[in-house]
């Protein structure tokens, strides 16, 4: 089994602590002037890399995994709302100047559910995320394996992102509602 530093993120002004330990090196890079909730965990596996930039904020609940040999790159000025997810196995970078709404999700892998075992073989295909400077991702969003969105975007709450958004873009993703009216049957 594979041995994870599992921790929670405490409130601190200069850099990340984990049980209380400030952790830095070449595994592992907090920048000056984070700040984390109460409640945000982060799992890193013994060859994970993360990497947090200057003024980093995350508010409550938000879940950071690096697996296997993943590197997870965060710039500077970067901010989560509350109940984010971010997992990574490959590689996952987030530019400076990213605003990330509430209940984001961001992966950059899916399970291979055609192996012998199904998911339980914990088999995975990977493509690297990359979010580009001063894109502001909106409430509920899910960025897939493979997403690149480009510079100054903005991706509209509840949408899924796959493939490439170029450059000052913004991605709405339409949903018609089918609003019918309900046929009581009389039984008597």
């Amino acid at each position: 089994m594979v041995s994870r530093v599992t921790s929670v993120m405490y409130i601190i002004y200069n850099g990340i602590m984990f049980g209380g330990l400030k952790l830095s090196g070449k595994r592992i890079h907090v920048g000056k002037k984070c700040t984390s909730r109460i409640g945000n965990k982060v799992e890193i596996s013994p060859k994970g890399v993360l990497k947090i930039g200057f003024h980093f904020s995350a508010l409550k609940n938000c879940r950071f995994l690096v697996r296997d040999e993943g590197e997870l790159c965060i710039g500077d000025n970067v901010g989560l709302n509350t109940n984010c997810i971010i997992a990574c196995h490959q590689r996952i970078e987030i530019g400076d100047d990213v605003m990330i709404g509430p209940n984001v999700c961001i992966y950059d892998h899916d399970h291979d559910f055609r192996e012998p075992e199904g998911i339980v073989a914990r088999k995975y295909y990977c493509k690297p995320v990359k979010i580009g400077n001063r894109t502001w991702i909106g409430a509920n969003v899910v960025i897939l394996k493979g997403a690149e969105i480009g510079k100054d975007c903005v991706i509209a709450a509840g949408s899924i992102v796959n493939g490439k958004i170029p450059d000052n873009s913004i991605l709405i993703q339409k949903r018609e509602s089918n609003i019918k009216e309900i046929i009581k049957i009389n039984v008597n």
